[in-house]
């Protein structure tokens, strides 16, 4: 079974912790609900966010939205990256096995 864990944005404060119909009407009348995702989380990962935040001193919530903050930027980061790969690979800029092995090994 998934628990549903409220993300809110940072300055969102008693943000509800139930789903609220996503529907053009409800966000016109109550702008306090804008800007909420809702999240399945499996108990087991529910548990490690509870815990990472009784560590941390924040909320299970405040660790959730700093965890995907920072996957985002590694994405975005990783998917530059690699396009820098790719662009290098079609300019006919390769390096040889041998040669990336000895990198490494640096």
């Amino acid at each position: 079974m998934f628990h549903v864990v409220t993300i809110s944005r940072p300055a969102r404060i008693n943000a509800p912790r139930w789903p609220i119909p996503d529907t053009r009407i409800d966000k016109l009348r109550n702008h306090s609900y804008a800007g909420l995702v809702y999240l399945q989380v499996p108990p087991e990962l529910e548990a490690k966010l509870v815990r990472l935040a009784a560590k941390t001193g924040r909320t299970a919530d405040q660790v959730a939205l700093d965890l995907l903050a920072s996957s985002m930027d590694h994405d975005g980061w990783f998917r530059t990256e690699v396009e820098k790969g790719r662009v290098a690979a079609r300019e006919g800029r390769l390096i040889e096995h041998d040669e990336v092995a000895a990198r490494i090994k640096h």
